[in-house]
């Protein structure tokens, strides 16, 4: 069943960090989601496929090429305002819907109440992105997804870090290896390199939560290190994220 995180490894379909509930009970302002596609979405299909995501996943929306995508939280309000409208005691018609004159009584009570996302509507929520996402793969074939706001590390989450290196580390070197030659690439936050470049860091620095960077084998560690290196000078803000994570790979240099 989608949501669970009672997967076997060989039913789990893709890797999934962060699959694991959110702190529910303090406010998260927003939230994000990297896919990235085993192979290129064709461009008729890019435009309409994240239009059908849950509604508090369906906000702004920037595709990196045809292989990843990064889906935001709308803006308008707290990503919570937009779970508990979508999934709360009184689900709006219109969970996205922002004026009043258009709303129904019942409509604009959920609309003006105080939001208290529970475990309840945190689980509806993750259950529908699962089953959106399992639609989407039918179509397009996953092979990582990383939500940034899933504190609770489930089942999923611990296993696609356990994946990293052997599914994750290769697909990363084959985006890198795709991208455009430095000198045609501008540096633009939703750029097809700098997409790549987050999902770099998500891949990375979850691996690091439950493994210690300092304990890697040789073979790893440069791995990790070059992939690392390859993806940056991109986006500063990006860069700032992944020179953190260098320090833990890179040996120090030798006394001369």
């Amino acid at each position: 069943m989608a949501g669970t995180g009672k997967k076997s490894a060989s039913k789990r379909p893709f890797v999934f960090y962060n699959h694991g509930l959110w702190a529910y009970s303090a406010e998260t302002e927003s939230a994000h989601w990297l896919l990235a596609f085993a192979r290129e979405v064709p461009e008729p299909d890019r435009d309409g496929l994240p239009r059908d995501a849950p509604p508090p996943a369906r906000g702004p929306f920037y595709w990196g090429g045809g292989r990843i995508l990064l889906m935001e939280s709308p803006p308008d309000r707290y990503f919570d305002s937009y779970v508990f409208r979508t999934y709360g005691p009184n689900p709006m018609a219109d969970p996205l819907a922002e004026d009043e004159r258009e709303l129904s009584d019942a409509d604009l009570a959920t609309y003006d109440e105080d939001t208290e996302v529970t475990k309840r509507e945190a689980t509806a929520f993750r259950d529908a992105l699962d089953a959106w996402l399992a639609g989407v793969r039918v179509r397009h074939p996953l092979a990582i997804v990383s939500a940034s706001h899933g504190n609770v590390k489930d089942a999923w989450s611990k296993w696609s870090i356990d994946e990293t290196p052997a599914r994750v580390l290769p697909l990363l070197r084959e985006l890198q290896a795709a991208g455009r030659p430095p000198s045609e690439q501008t540096r633009h936050p939703h750029s097809p390199e700098t997409l790549t470049a987050w999902l770099v860091h998500a891949a990375i620095g979850q691996y690091f939560e439950l493994h210690d960077p300092k304990r890697l084998d040789e073979p790893l560690r440069q791995e990790m290190e070059a992939i690392l290196r390859g993806s940056l000078g991109h986006d500063e803000q990006v860069d700032d994220s992944l020179t953190w994570l260098l320090r833990d790979v890179t040996k120090p240099a030798k006394p001369s």
